[in-house]
């Protein structure tokens, strides 16, 4: 199982335990921050969760690019602070030698934990095997 830090702003957080954002708004702004606005290259969280779930896909061949990313069925546990969200992305995929594009609509339903002391949420991407035909005989 692969699994993915990113920061947890506490104020964000408390916000979220006070109801006065909800858990959709809360993986949002955490899915989509933590870039630096100085480097126009840096694509933050968001681009980490898009290279983790694009390289599920890299042996489909072209070159896989994420078109659309967003996130549904959130839920979490407050007891436990466990949770899992799906996470929905287009991947299109480029074939420049033959000039050919293709894409496909895809989810990926991931747990996660929020550890407060150390003020992050872990993500838990399960682990993407590899088949190949020989291991069908």
């Amino acid at each position: 199982m692969a699994d993915m830090k990113l920061d947890l702003e506490m104020d964000l957080y408390n916000s979220f335990l006070e109801e006065e954002i909800d858990l959709q708004e809360l993986l949002e702004a955490v899915c989509t921050g933590g870039s630096d606005p100085t480097d126009e290259f840096d694509e933050g969280n968001e681009g980490e969760i898009i290279s983790q779930l694009l390289s599920r896909h890299s042996d489909e061949g072209g070159s896989p690019e994420c078109e659309e990313f967003s996130l549904s069925e959130e839920e979490y546990d407050h007891n436990s602070r466990k949770g899992k969200v799906s996470f929905n992305y287009n991947v299109a995929y480029y074939f420049s030698c033959s000039d050919m594009n293709n894409d496909d609509d895809h989810y990926e339903t991931v747990t996660f934990d929020i550890d407060v002391k150390n003020e992050v949420i872990i993500f838990h991407f399960l682990d993407y095997e590899k088949r190949t035909t020989r291991e069908e005989f």
